[in-house]
């Protein structure tokens, strides 16, 4: 890939080669994605030993990437490795979708990348080096100039390294495959109460990582495996885990927690779920899938028609956290859910704030317009129970109701 600038304009540093801000280059950068390559805590390494370790090190990290490109060791053709900004490395990978087998594929290279380059730095006092990446398309950004573009695509790979915005460290991705392999996941069950009687009216299956490991907690989890591309893996396995787990009875629902994208996947709708609800003697209108928009959704036309193929099923849909982050009025309006689950966060000292107060009745209210039920999570204290009843709330959920237990009877 030559890059030639031909205007004058303030430049950055790729490899020795100048590459300004113009729209007069000898490459097309509407089609590109760039991983980007740094040294976790690289400065503190150089403090403790030195100038020369630390260039030296760069340098075996350089040879290290060029030669795994030019042996096509690395998983792409037509790619080029530059040196930019201290122990910053871009790699310009001449695509734009970044797949779930891309990214494994990109974990896989950084891993063995950062393998080769221990394996051949040693000197007395040396501290095995990790490495970090991030990532960003041309789809991620504005439409700019090509010069202007490349410069921001570079930037955003080195913001979403140094965050960790798109990555996670590298063996998490071990982790998550064993964890994948050997269907390691424990299965823990919520009541939800019915606050006229106070007796439970369902259960929510949550799922926790192997104890003790860095995917114990869910949204760890969870965020691991989107980002990795395994989302459809571990929810199959938490899903199939809380149905077969679980106790509950001829009259009571289990809420089983989904993302949107999940609904969607061909491999979802070929009737898994239903298969293993029968196998249990469970029927399907006790399952309620229970829809984490922690993300917009996008498309909701194709969203509504999944939907509905599920509730003909006899599937009943919750929308979670709602009055949280995504989850609002325009999702309530379009899927009509059968539960509405208020967000933790309005509860919370809900007796003391009279905003909290008016935002719940008027979910309250809207849900009344399609017979929703409202389920408040997250209820800790008497006065908050108290006030959510008051608010016209007749469901609930949360530590002074009930921890989650699993199967056996053990708290989280």
């Amino acid at each position: 890939m030559m890059i030639s600038p031909s205007v004058n304009r303030t430049p950055i540093l790729l490899d020795g080669i100048n590459v300004y801000t113009s729209n007069h280059l000898d490459c097309e950068f509407t089609n590109l994605s760039v991983l980007y390559i740094d040294v976790v805590d690289f400065s503190e390494f150089e403090q403790v030993h030195g100038y020369g370790a630390s260039n030296h090190v760069l340098e075996v990290l350089s040879d290290t990437l060029h030669e795994l490109i030019s042996e096509s060791a690395c998983p792409w053709t037509n790619v080029q490795a530059l040196r930019i900004w201290d122990d910053g490395f871009t790699i310009l990978l001449p695509q734009v979708v970044l797949s779930a087998e891309h990214i494994r594929n990109i974990h896989e290279f950084v891993h063995r990348t950062q393998d080769i380059v221990n394996a051949r730095v040693s000197f007395v006092g040396y501290t095995s080096l990790r490495l970090r990446y991030g990532l960003s398309s041309a789809l991620s950004i504005d439409e700019q100039r090509p010069g202007e573009r490349l410069y921001q695509l570079i930037t955003l790979a080195g913001r979403n390294a140094r965050r960790g915005s798109g990555t996670k460290p590298l063996f998490l991705i071990e982790e998550l495959e064993r964890l994948i392999e050997s269907k390691n996941i424990s299965s823990y069950y919520q009541p939800i109460i019915h606050l006229e009687t106070m007796t439970p009216f369902g259960w929510e299956g949550l799922s926790r990582g192997p104890m003790g490991s860095d995917l114990e907690h869910p949204r760890v989890l969870f965020d691991c495996a989107e980002q990795l591309g395994y989302l459809l893996d571990v929810e199959r396995i938490c899903r199939n885990q809380s149905i077969r787990q679980s106790k509950v009875g001829p009259g009571d629902k289990l809420f089983i927690n989904l993302s949107p994208k999940i609904l969607s996947e061909p491999t979802f709708r070929q009737g898994e779920t239903l298969k293993v609800i029968e196998e249990v003697g469970l029927d399907p209108k006790q399952i309620v899938f229970e829809i984490t928009e922690h993300h917009a959704i996008d498309d909701y036309p194709s969203f509504l028609k999944v939907v509905k193929h599920y509730r003909d099923q006899g599937y009943q849909i919750a929308i979670d956290d709602v009055g949280a982050g995504y989850s609002g009025l325009v999702t309530l309006m379009q899927v009509k859910p059968d539960f509405v689950k208020v967000d933790m966060e309005l509860v919370r000292g809900i007796e003391n704030d009279s905003t909290k107060q008016d935002i719940v009745r008027a979910i309250n209210y809207i849900s009344s317009g399609f017979a929703g039920k409202v389920i408040a999570e997250g209820i800790e204290t008497p006065d908050e129970l108290a006030c959510i009843q008051q608010c016209g709330v007749h469901y609930g959920q949360g530590f002074l109701l009930g921890r989650p237990k699993s199967a056996v009877g053990e708290e989280i």
